[in-house]
Formats: C-alpha cells, structure tokens, sequence
C-alpha cells in the first residue's frame, strides 16, 4: 500500500517506521528503504536506515519510504511532512547568570550559569568575539559581557547576555594636587 509512514522528530532527527504492508505475500523488512524527499517524491537518495541525524532544527522535511514485498514488487509510500522540533529558548526566567560579588571589586568575579531547561548542552562565552565552550563557571579578570546558548551538539539555540562591570582593578591616578597661596594661607585642592 502507499500509506504514510509514521514519522518522529527532535531537534536534530528524524525516526520513521514503515506503516506499508502487503497482504499476499507479507513485507521483507531487510528491503525497506526511507529518504528525505521534497513535498512531492520522487528524489532524494534511499537509504536503509531509518533515522535522519544531523538536521537543521525548527525546519520542514519531506519523508517517504519504500517497500518491498518477499516476491520483490516495490512500492513508495505517500510523503509525509514533520517540523523538527526548536531548541528551547534561554530567557531570564530559565536562565541564571549568578555573580561570585555584585558590588564594586578588584578581585577576579566568579560567574555561575545554570538553566533549568534539560535535555541540552548549555554553552558559555566571554565577549562578543569568545570561543563557545561548555564551562558553566567563568572567572573574569576584567569587565565584559558572558553569553550563553542551549545546543543539541548540531545546533544552537538563541543568545543570552549579561554584562559584568563591577571590576575595578584601576589605581587611581597621581596627578599633583593644584597649590595656590597667598602671604597668608596655602590652599590645596584635588
């Protein structure tokens, strides 16, 4: 028959079960064939698997399989659509980005991040132009912005930031106070 395969997703995937049968002769599942196709068939390449890895999250694939019944007639099935699922967003209310001191310091300030969304990589970065990694603890020695990202290990998420700038590491400067006097006084000011 042409039914439809039964299709699943995850950000990344896609499993698909064979729903085709054949009532004379039965199905020979070592034959089964599955492919990501477009809306209407008739291309993309066959595999024997029946798992899609390495897709793009929140997108539209096109899936088919192929039949074979044990006298070896072929028939495809009819094309089914699935969304991939997203990646769940990082917002304020799942996010903490805990400092180790929020007042004024001259002392390297320990940055702490935590979701409770599961399921994910959670991943770091310090700066704008920073190399993402997985560390959840950060010390910085100077102000800057942290990012953070959820990622399934193929995509990423969308980006929240907070900035630190409560560092101050700065001596204040050694300017000569201004001396102005009189034959009666000396006045000093800063």
């Amino acid at each position: 028959t042409e039914t439809q395969p039964l299709v699943t997703s995850t950000t990344k995937s896609i499993k698909v079960t064979n729903q085709q049968e054949d009532k004379e002769s039965g199905i020979d599942e070592a034959k089964t064939r599955y492919r990501l196709t477009d809306e209407n068939g008739g291309s993309g390449e066959w595999q024997t698997t029946d798992e899609f890895e390495g897709l793009i999250a929140n997108k539209t694939y096109y899936v088919q399989t192929q039949a074979t019944d044990n006298v070896g007639n072929s028939r495809d099935s009819k094309v089914i659509s699935i969304k991939t699922e997203s990646i769940p967003e990082m917002k304020e209310e799942n996010t903490n980005i805990q400092t180790s001191n929020s007042n004024w310091t001259k002392e390297d300030v320990i940055v702490e991040v935590t979701t409770s969304v599961t399921g994910y990589e959670l991943q770091t970065k310090i700066g704008e132009k920073g190399i993402w990694s997985n560390k959840t603890t950060i010390t910085l020695t100077e102000n800057d912005t942290i990012y953070v990202r959820l990622t399934d290990g193929v995509n990423v998420g969308n980006e929240l930031s907070k900035e630190i700038n409560n560092i101050d590491k700065t001596t204040p400067t050694e300017t000569q106070p201004l001396v102005t006097s009189t034959t009666k006084s000396i006045k000093v000011t800063n």
